[in-house]
């Protein structure tokens, strides 16, 4: 079987893996995500309102995000099996099990999910609004 026709998949983000979400995000720091908002370059791909920047937006908003969780990735690694194991049908064991190629395949794929970035644009509005 060739890599490609054995590729996990995730479930769609539900509502209820909004408090795994948040207990990484707690474990990440707010302050620290809000700094992928606040990034030159994504205030002007997000002011800017052209369809074009809407992809490039996302793109720029999954790098920061990348970025931070590898900088505090020992703060949030049980949370993180315990979503992944959520999302692709596993036990936490089996997800730990994983080569780190697999593994960290996996993580992107969740992260990359149109509902996930979402999640983090309303996240970062709703705390916006709330300063």
């Amino acid at each position: 079987m060739s890599e490609v026709e054995n590729k996990r998949t995730p479930r769609p983000l539900m509502g209820t893996d909004i408090f795994m979400m948040t207990s990484i995000i707690g474990k990440l720091g707010v302050k620290n995500l809000m700094r992928c908002f606040d990034a030159p370059d994504v205030k002007e791909a997000r002011e800017s309102g052209e369809s074009e920047n809407v992809e490039k937006l996302g793109q720029l908003i999954f790098l920061g995000v990348i970025d931070i969780v590898l900088e505090r990735l020992e703060y949030c690694e049980g949370s993180i099996c315990r979503l992944l194991s959520k999302l692709y049908g596993m036990t936490e064991d089996e997800i730990k099990a994983l080569g780190a190629s697999e593994y960290l395949n996996m993580f992107v794929d969740v992260i990359k999910d149109e509902n996930f970035v979402d999640f983090f644009k309303q996240a970062y509005e709703s705390v916006k609004r709330m300063m």
